[in-house]
Parts: C-alpha cells; structure tokens; sequence
C-alpha cells in the first residue's frame, strides 16, 4: 500500500506497474485513502453542534423583518402566517409547509408544537416544545429581552436536534464526495482515453482511478489546515497524473 500511495503521489509516470491489479484491489486502496481523506471534514461537523451567535442574530433580524408577528406561549409556537427564512447553508421554516426542498440546505421546521429537520428531504429527528421548559417571547424589534428569549429557544431546539442529526450529516458530507471523486475518475477516464484511444479502456480507467490519489491527499491537507482552494488543485492533477502515467505506457509500448 505505502508503494502504491507513494508511486501515486511522487512517481506518476511509473503508475503503469500496477496495471495488473484487479479492480477490487484498487477500489479497496482508493476507499481507504478517501475515507482517510474525509476525516478532516466529518470531525468538523461537532462546530454545527452549537448554533453561532453571529447567524442567531442574523435570524433574529430576518424574522423581525418579515413582520409576521411570531411568538411563544404555552409550548405553542404562533405566527400571522407561515413563512422561511435562510441563512448559510440552513433553511428556517416557521409554521409552513412550503419548504424550498432545496437539498443544498439543512431544512428546519418549526412547527405549532415541534420542531424537526430535514436532510435531502428526509426528516432525520424531531423535538417536542413541550419536552423542555422554554421561554415565552412574542418577537418585537425594540425589544431586547424578546429577542434574548428567542435566541435561547432557537438555540435550544437547534442544539437538541442537532444531537441527532449529526451522523446523517456526517453520511451526507462522505457520500457527497464519494460522488464527487467517482465524477472526477470519470471525467479523468473520459479525456485520456479520448487522449490515448490506442490503449484498451481496462488500462485507462485503472490508471485513472490510481491517479485520483494525489487529489484525495491533496484534500486530506486542505482539510486539515482549513485551505479549501487545495481541492480544486487535486482535481486538476489527477488528469495530468493519468494523461503522465499512460503516455509512459504508449512508450514502452511503441
């Protein structure tokens, strides 16, 4: 494994040398390597855990614009009418039914008497009012201890379900960029074959999956040290890897 992890990352023209591996065999290396990979960004997910002052506030100030009157009573959460407000990468619905079902966002609903969130559509928890002892508020722009109530029943919702939620998020994120890397040796396999078409298309995609672990390892360093932009720089080596290693292999072969 360390051979072909540092033939992958250092030697990209001597790749050729693993063409006799059978495709259970790379696919399992590629697996370990991505899973590895994913760490940096699946141990991230405890940050969400905790909702951030600075987009409570910005909730706030979005509910208070849309003017629609909401207040807590009674574990009874009531509003003029229904309504959704958005921030990053969550979605707030308020008493409506008419969620985006954008399946970019992580969708809360709050209810009448619940709340419960949903992930690529899928509701994943849900939590009762009436389980906690929670503050009444009736939303007022001018009023601090209003917003101050609110802000601790947005968070106290936010943080119980979020309890739940997380696994789902975290299967959301690795099977997201599973996908991801599984469209790049795609389109990696897809322009050097294009490039090689002497070569058999076995030899092609093998060499293509192989070439995908300077990119993943790549990934591993921007997750680790919170540089993103080092993503898109793996996902442009990987084709320059493959088209380096096979154009060695029509060498040797001419």
């Amino acid at each position: 494994m360390l051979d072909r992890l540092s033939t992958c990352l250092f030697h990209p023209r001597m790749i050729g040398k693993f063409l006799n591996d059978s495709f259970w065999k790379i696919c399992l290396f590629i697996w370990g390597i991505f899973t590895i990979a994913m760490i940096p960004y699946i141990v991230t997910i405890k940050d969400y855990l905790v909702m951030e002052d600075s987009i409570s506030t910005e909730i706030i100030n979005k509910v208070i614009k849309a003017n629609k009157n909401l207040s807590f009573d009674g574990n009874t959460l009531a509003s003029d009418s229904g309504f959704i407000v958005t921030e990053g990468e969550l979605e707030i619905c308020f008493l409506s039914n008419d969620s985006s079902n954008n399946k970019d966002y992580v969708v809360f609903e709050y209810n009448s008497d619940s709340v419960s969130v949903k992930i690529n559509n899928l509701v994943v928890s849900k939590y009762k009012y009436s389980d906690a002892s929670l503050s009444s508020f009736s939303l007022s722009e001018n009023d601090f201890a209003q917003r101050e109530s609110f802000r601790e029943f947005l968070n106290f919702t936010y943080k119980k379900i979020m309890k739940v939620t997380m696994p789902f998020m975290a299967m959301r994120i690795y099977f997201y960029n599973l996908f991801v890397y599984i469209l790049i040796i795609g389109f990696t396999f897809l322009i050097n074959f294009k490039t090689n078409p002497i070569l058999p298309s076995k030899i092609v995609l093998k060499i293509s999956a192989y070439s995908i672990t300077i990119s993943l390892v790549i990934d591993l360093i921007a997750g680790l040290f919170n540089v993103s932009i080092l993503s898109y720089l793996g996902m442009i080596l990987a084709p320059i890897y493959a088209f380096l290693s096979l154009k060695s292999i029509v060498k040797i072969k001419n």
